[in-house]
């Protein structure tokens, strides 16, 4: 059971933690970067719809429907999008940041021991899940 006093401390450094992310050079760069994206309303409107559609696309692929023709589609806008140095910018350094984020969240499981390593496990999840 955890006591009061290290729940303080747990808190504290997740707050120190989220500090140091903050003042990250991949924070920093994905915060700059989304800042000049959004100074052009039509590129930032366009990555916004675009990631719409593409969660929309995860969700019918999901449910078993056919999305070859809606994928091809979405590539060939995210080339273009991205073609625009401002969104490219911005996808990069949101990649950077977010690969981060990421690393730190699995070191987390892995220490934790929270995430299932076989495929059993991952077999009983989905399982419940459906």
């Amino acid at each position: 059971m955890i006591k009061c006093d290290d729940r303080k401390k747990i808190y504290s450094s997740a707050h120190k933690l989220a500090e140091l992310l903050r003042n990250s050079e991949e924070y920093n760069q994905y915060m700059l970067a989304k800042e000049k994206l959004y100074t052009d309303e039509n590129s930032a409107n366009a990555l916004f719809d675009l990631r719409q559609q593409q969660m929309q696309l995860q969700i019918a692929e999901m449910m078993g429907k056919e999305v070859e023709k809606t994928r091809e589609t979405l590539d060939e806008m995210y080339i273009k999008l991205s073609s625009n140095p401002d969104v490219n910018n911005f996808l990069n350094s949101e990649y950077k940041f977010v690969r981060m984020v990421n690393n730190i969240q699995k070191i987390f499981g892995d220490t934790l021991d929270i995430w299932p390593e076989e495929e059993n496990e991952i077999g009983v999840m989905n399982n419940l899940l459906n």
